[in-house]
């Protein structure tokens, strides 16, 4: 019979009581890396602007992190490739669109894992939606991707792209991350290296984001202060390339993480460990699939929107103008915004197109529409809709002075700052722009 044992929560409060065979796996999971939430007095998320006081770097310091990132970006790419590369990859999970792998490691706070998957867009639209180099997108960023980032702050900015080179920038951060398991695991932080650049794949042009941990004195340890576990990345990143299919990018993403933190004596099982490890990095890595709707959102941003006058009347479609399946009590008209069609609820995607204000507007727009760009519309049914009614289509932010009469429902959805990062930025004294 196992032993009782005290178990103390984030609260202060122990609790004595014998574990049973049903409970020991949660309480591995909940002391791995000595778990729990911080207790309370310490400062919480997102930290102050001004938290970091960072010294200007010097023209050597700034040329040893310009060689360090061209390295990082390099061993990024070579380590992300499923054959020919330095790991030997099995995989780990198939789901829809993704194919995840994994290599094997010795050490129960390190994995690698490698993710990947093709969408419809250009490497310019995926390369926009990680631009952080204002405030205003740092925080769209986090806005969007808050699957997993908390915080994000920026120290130093040693390369910004330019009309030459646009893929190319470098930036130290500091980043705060979370786990499927935050309400038991400490969120672990990153003191980054943040080094993109222009490559090229088996031919095919793309760019590559590489992150290398580095140590910096104006980035102390935040254990005490914060609750926050220090974590480092060796070359982790994402790798977006042309795919071989035309008006498609090939993205990956690529973790080469340890997570550190102590692990208990009595948790001992090997297995429940690495099990909570990689559902933290397939959740990462499912942030794919954010990018791939994001792309659609941002082509469907650009796009004007048939008024509702100018859509087809329900009462002239039977059935689904995308999968020709007759409308019933289950299945329920709606129109596509962008084509004005009757399609059903499964044909006909929600989508939040980002506005300027930094709100949000929820559209309806059918799969079809969502992989055209604006380009390719303009010769569609929207804009021979739109003369024959002589009334000129909306835009996005028109939407919300639109009056709704069937099912569907338009809404602006302001992001609240609980999740909010606040970001600051300090440029270092002198840029060195690779050439």
């Amino acid at each position: 019979m196992p032993r009782p044992i005290s178990v103390t929560t984030h609260r202060t409060r122990k609790y004595c009581c014998t574990p049973t065979l049903q409970q020991v796996p949660f309480l591995c999971i909940y002391s791995i890396f000595q778990l729990g939430r911080p207790p309370t007095g310490r400062m919480k998320l997102p930290l102050p602007p001004d938290f970091f006081r960072c010294p200007p770097l010097s023209r050597q310091e700034i040329e040893k992190y310009h060689a360090l990132g061209r390295r990082s970006v390099e061993s990024l790419v070579n380590k992300s490739k499923l054959t020919g590369g330095p790991y030997t990859y099995t995989p780990l999970a198939d789901e829809s669109d993704i194919k995840i792998h994994r290599a094997e490691t010795t050490v129960p706070t390190h994995a690698i894992v490698c993710a990947k998957m093709e969408a419809s867009g250009t490497l310019e639209a995926a390369f926009d939606l990680y631009r952080c180099e204002t405030t205003d997108e740092a925080k769209a960023y986090v806005r969007r991707f808050g699957r997993t980032f908390v915080d994000a702050v920026t120290l130093y900015t040693i390369i910004s792209p330019t009309p030459d080179r646009p893929f190319d920038s470098m930036q130290i951060k500091w980043m705060a991350c979370k786990s499927p398991f935050d309400a038991i695991i400490h969120i672990r932080d990153y003191c980054l290296l943040e080094s993109t650049f222009e490559v090229v794949v088996d031919g095919q042009r793309g760019w590559a984001t590489a992150f290398r941990s580095i140590t910096l004195e104006c980035v102390p340890l935040l254990r005490e202060s914060v609750g926050l576990v220090r974590a480092f990345h060796y070359d982790s990143g994402r790798v977006f390339v042309q795919a071989a299919r035309p008006g498609y990018v090939d993205m990956t993403y690529f973790s080469d993480t340890d997570v550190a933190g102590s692990i208990p004596v009595w948790a001992t099982d090997p297995g429940v460990r690495k099990w909570a490890l990689y559902e933290t990095l397939k959740n990462w890595c499912r942030s794919l699939l954010d990018v791939n709707r994001f792309l659609c959102e941002d082509r469907l941003r650009c796009m004007p929107y048939l008024r509702i006058e100018d859509r087809v009347p329900f009462s002239t479609r039977k059935t689904c103008h995308l999968c020709t399946k007759t409308f019933g009590p289950l299945r329920s008209k709606s129109h596509c915004y962008t084509c004005g069609e009757v399609v059903c609820k499964k044909c006909n995607g929600e989508w939040s197109i980002p506005l300027a204000d930094g709100t949000f507007v929820t559209i309806w727009a059918c799969f079809i529409c969502s992989l055209k760009t604006r380009s390719t519309h303009s010769s569609s049914t929207l804009t021979q809709r739109s003369n024959e009614s002589k009334q000129s289509p909306l835009e996005a932010s028109q939407l919300l002075e639109q009056s709704q009469y069937d099912l569907e429902t338009t809404s602006s959805v302001a992001y609240t700052d609980d999740d909010q990062s606040n970001y600051s930025e300090s440029i270092a004294a002198s840029s060195f722009v690779y050439k």
